[in-house]
């Protein structure tokens, strides 16, 4: 099983497994290290603290929504590099033709635009998000930064747009059938544990 993923993560199948490992990578990430910040104290002059009351999952979630969506821009990158390689006519503005008639694209939309914030405006609604956004009931100037839950909704969201996005490439014969492959089911929810490490004396 180690090697099966070892194979996979040194040398993925297409743009779709690129993403799903970019993706899944993030969630770990912030997953466990929120997880340990649970478990662990800062010393400050004023005494202990824990670190979780710190505000570190806000940074961290906000970081890895930056990471998805220019993960997002790499898929998209990729694909239009793909069929090009597979000698059609292609360009961004046709890709994103196709993706404005893909229903879960619209899931993508606000995270997209919620990143633009994080950014560009000290993670704050601004006139850019309002227009983008028009349903949002959020003001010009309130907080965007968002939590471990809403991340995981968003990297799921990418993933499904992904998957979508490549099935109508792969209908329409541009590009290989092969791309459809997945790196199994999506992590959404990393499995948190404790572990032993063995040592082997010398």
């Amino acid at each position: 099983m180690v090697n099966e993923l070892l194979k996979i993560a040194k040398k993925p199948e297409g743009p779709l497994q690129i993403l799903q490992g970019d993706l899944e990578l993030g969630l770990q990430l912030v997953a466990h290290t929120i997880h340990i910040y649970k478990q662990h104290y800062i010393r400050i002059p004023q005494g202990m603290v824990p670190m979780g009351e710190l505000g570190y999952e806000k940074r961290l979630c906000n970081m890895a929504l930056v990471s998805a969506a220019a993960s997002w821009d790499g898929f998209k990158g990729n694909i239009v590099r793909e069929v090009r390689e597979s000698d059609h006519s292609f360009s961004e503005s046709k890709l994103r033709q196709r993706l404005e008639q893909i229903s879960s694209y619209e899931c993508i939309k606000e995270p997209l635009a919620r990143r633009h914030c994080i950014v560009h405006n000290s993670a704050r609604v601004d006139q850019e998000y309002k227009r983008d956004i028009p349903s949002s009931q959020l003001n010009i100037g309130d907080s965007l930064a968002i939590s471990l839950e809403y991340l995981k909704e968003a990297s799921v969201s990418f993933f499904k747009t992904a998957v979508d996005l490549v099935k109508v490439l792969v209908e329409e014969g541009l590009i290989p059938k092969e791309y459809q492959k997945t790196i199994g089911e999506f992590q959404r929810d990393p499995s948190l544990g404790e572990t032993t490490l063995f040592f082997k004396k010398q």
